[in-house]
Formats: structure tokens, sequence, C-alpha cells
């Protein structure tokens, strides 16, 4: 069984196991050469096993080496793409606005830029509409709209004079 220290160590060693070099791995991870053959000894010692033969200016991997190379590094992809659906599907946040078309096109684009690159993980939907809307019914999660009495039924805030 492997312990949290011993999983920790599977990122050198698909690292190194990928790059055919210590020196490789620990420059692609920030760390030293001697942090990667460290964390490659612990992983050896905790599998029973070699999973390199270290030669001089090389390592290779061994059987298990290559075997357990597949695996981690397929394990390791699966878990970045469902860490990347994950972190995807949690941060989206849709708005629905509805605004008059004038304002829309004039004021409200313009600005789209600068309000998506504060703001990537919102998407706004902008239906451009004029005319009556039932607060009751509405279609919208937000409306900017220009009306002297506003819907009691609705929190409203003076956007602009």
């Amino acid at each position: 069984m492997l312990s949290s220290s011993t999983l920790s160590s599977l990122r050198f060693f698909e690292a190194a196991a990928r790059l055919l070099s210590f020196k490789a791995a620990a420059r692609e991870l920030h760390v030293t050469q001697g942090a990667v053959s460290q964390q490659i000894k612990n992983l050896e010692e905790a599998l029973g096993c070699k999973l390199f033969y270290r030669l001089p200016r090389q390592i290779t991997l061994t059987e298990e080496g290559r075997r357990f190379a597949a695996v981690v590094r397929q394990s390791l992809e699966a878990i970045e793409r469902e860490a990347q659906d994950i972190a995807a599907s949690g941060a989206t946040v849709d708005i629905r606005l509805r605004a008059g078309p004038s304002f829309a096109l004039r004021w409200l684009v313009p600005r789209l830029g600068n309000f998506y690159a504060a703001h990537p993980h919102i998407r706004l939907y902008v239906n451009a509409a004029y005319g009556y809307f039932d607060p009751a019914r509405r279609e919208f999660d937000l409306a900017i709209e220009m009306i002297k009495d506003p819907p009691p039924a609705l929190r409203c805030e003076l956007l602009m004079d």
C-alpha cells in the first residue's frame, strides 16, 4: 500500500520516466536533482523494486518501471482532465441580461471585453429588447431599463441619470 508521501513522489517519477533524466525532471518540477533522486528512491523502497537502471550519465527504465510509468502517466492525465472539468463547470456563472437595443449596442457591447477580462468565469447573455416585461414571469436575471416608475416586485437601483 502506498502512503501519502509515496503518492506525492508519483509526479517526480512520471517526469523522470518521461524525460529519462533526473536532471531534466528537476528542471521541469523546479526542484533539485537530489530531490528527484530522493523521491524516486523512496518510491522504489515502497514498491520493493527498482524502477530505473542508473548508468553513467543516463538512466533507463526497468521492465517494472516501464509498466508503472504507463499507468502513472495515464492516471495523472485522467486526474488533470477531471480537475479541469470540475474547475470549468464549477467556476462558470450564467447571467441573462435584458437591455434596450440602443443601450446594448452603443454602451454595453463596447465594454464587454473589459468585463470578460475582469470576470472570465461569467457568461453574459444579452437580450436586447424593448417593451413591457412581466416581472413575475421574467426571463432574465438582470435588466437595464429606462423607466420612470420601476415595478415594485423588482429590486431596482439607479444606474445613471
